[in-house]
């Protein structure tokens, strides 16, 4: 999802779809958390943009240095579950010890790690099919553009390559498309996404990871990515968008920190 323009100096988080999530998500808190016990909003979204999981991607030269937020609903694998797991235990662990420092990094990439899982653009096998290109082309890293500029042993390799990846449905301009339409849906919209009682009973019983992987079904059977791969952005999907993608990622990122509060006893009784 996008985080806002990063450059080294600055990240534009107003433009953020993670930053309006993380802002609407912090909203649901107060019936549940002492605040005072829960670190500020402002010191959360610090740990967004250059300072997040997204800003590896400017500051790395190798994509295995960089975390995998992909995950696939339909088989439930992915490397993003450990890391829903080891970010929502060391935020506890931050909470329980007062460090709001580590408490608000570990919110934040929780945050953005559950917000990527929970995106349609996200679900499918994009890792392994930039895998295929980089085992096809002759491939080198130098700087972190290689990542996203293919090179092939020939011109011709190079061009086509880089239409795969770029092209009209290119792997990366479709992601990257997508994920600003979601953007652009959200940033002007008051997005609702209450945690009820009920639904936090549910979160206890099903635990961290199984929250996530119930509302990540859930999306998934809207086969939003699917629909937008066929007829691009609709007036429909921008709306599903708004109504159903948005309210599930907010809640879903308040669930997990208030269960993260809840372990560390800073919860509300």
């Amino acid at each position: 999802m996008y985080s806002g323009w990063i450059t080294q100096r600055h990240t534009v988080n107003w433009l953020g779809a993670h930053q309006k999530f993380n802002k609407m998500a912090y909203r649901q808190l107060a019936p549940y958390v002492h605040m005072h016990w829960f670190p500020p909003l402002d010191r959360l979204q610090h740990f967004e943009g250059y300072n997040g999981p997204d800003g590896i991607k400017v500051k790395t030269i190798h994509r295995h240095e960089e975390p995998s937020h992909f995950y696939d609903p339909t088989s439930q694998s992915g490397p993003l579950l450990d890391d829903i797991e080891n970010h929502y235990q060391s935020l506890a662990g931050a909470l329980s010890e007062q460090n709001m420092v580590r408490a608000a990094f570990e919110a934040a990439w929780l945050a953005h790690t559950v917000t990527d899982g929970l995106t349609p653009a996200h679900h499918i096998s994009y890792e392994e099919s930039l895998n295929e290109m980089y085992r096809n082309g002759n491939h080198t890293f130098r700087k972190p553009r290689h990542k996203v500029i293919m090179q092939g042993e020939t011109k011709l390799q190079t061009l086509q390559q880089n239409w795969q990846m770029w092209g009209g449905s290119g792997l990366l301009s479709m992601h990257i498309h997508f994920e600003l339409g979601v953007a652009a849906a959200v940033i002007a919209s008051n997005i609702r996404g209450e945690v009820k009682p009920a639904k936090l009973k549910t979160a206890r019983k099903q635990g961290p990871a199984g929250f996530f992987q119930a509302r990540a079904r859930d999306i998934h059977r809207l086969h939003m990515y699917e629909r937008f791969g066929q007829q691009s952005w609709t007036t429909e999907l921008a709306r599903t968008v708004r109504r159903r993608l948005a309210p599930a990622i907010v809640q879903a990122i308040a669930v997990e920190w208030i269960l993260a509060a809840e372990e560390a006893g800073v919860a509300r009784r």
